[in-house]
């Protein structure tokens, strides 16, 4: 029997857990849960830290927030020392003829970034325009405590 190598790509991944608790204001920035132990990325409240050197592939899952008005919402990959969002949203709607995918994500190259970047995960909306999501199959009880989403943070070689 002969066996042959695959080639392997040399990413590094990390996960960490999306979650929001109380009454959706106005823009709520996602709070960030879990380790960074794989990649060379830092994790500070609900910031997390991307270093030159290395090319980065971001992307974030939430199914935390519902829309509950008739409009569209983004969740955003927001750079905090640029005071820009980045990459593309993921849209989020109440409406039937809106469909899109709910997972922001991004693509950093190391020449993006002069020494380190600072980002954070957030939904831009109106006060009042968000709820916590009811769509938990695992809690029939309707506590929300358990639902979150996943931010995935991929560490290339440059």
């Amino acid at each position: 029997m002969t066996h042959f190598g695959r080639p392997v790509i040399p990413a590094k991944v990390d996960f960490l857990r999306l979650s929001y608790s109380g009454t959706p204001g106005a823009d709520p920035i996602l709070t960030l849960s879990g380790s960074l132990d794989n990649t060379s990325a830092t994790l500070s409240g609900n910031e997390f830290t991307l270093y030159a050197g290395s090319h980065w592939r971001i992307e974030a899952s939430q199914q935390i927030l519902g829309v509950s008005v008739s409009d569209t919402y983004y969740l955003e990959i927001y750079s905090v020392d640029n005071a820009a969002k980045i990459g593309f949203d993921g849209i989020m709607s109440s409406s039937s003829t809106i469909r899109g995918r709910a997972t922001a994500c991004a693509f950093v190259l190391s020449s993006d970034i002069s020494t380190s970047e600072v980002y954070r995960i957030q939904v831009l909306a109106d006060n009042g325009d968000l709820e916590l999501s009811t769509s938990n199959p695992n809690d029939p009880s309707g506590d929300e405590e358990f639902s979150y989403g996943i931010l995935k943070i991929i560490e290339l070689p440059a």
